[in-house]
């Protein structure tokens, strides 16, 4: 729980800040990008979240299984199973292979969407 905590912490005080802020020179890392697109899906902004996605990939960053759970949980927290199935997916096609805390994810997604 202390892990969520501080996540949770990082993410309302990058409040405001955007990726469009991110600029030449800046070098921001993988936790960076991760640290805003879980702060946007904590706030149910998941085009938000994807685009910084997006943005990390076109940086010649390699997203982690970290920055896939990020955007698992904010898809079937706003229960967007198709987006959320979409991702799981993107994250094998990557070359990934799913640990034990994506498949909990997912587990615990579908779950939640078919209440």
């Amino acid at each position: 729980m202390e892990h969520y905590k501080s996540q949770l912490q990082v993410s309302c005080l990058l409040h405001g800040f955007t990726f469009s802020h991110l600029q030449c020179g800046e070098n921001p890392n993988i936790v960076t990008y991760n640290a805003l697109m879980d702060g946007y899906c904590l706030r149910g902004q998941m085009h938000e979240a994807r685009n910084g996605f997006d943005t990390m990939v076109s940086s010649c960053l390699q997203p982690s299984t970290v920055s896939y759970g990020i955007l698992l949980n904010g898809y079937f927290k706003r229960n967007n199973l198709d987006k959320a199935l979409h991702i799981f997916g993107e994250l094998q096609q990557r070359g990934f292979k799913p640990n034990t805390s994506i498949y909990n994810r997912v587990l615990k997604g579908l779950f939640r969407v078919e209440k």
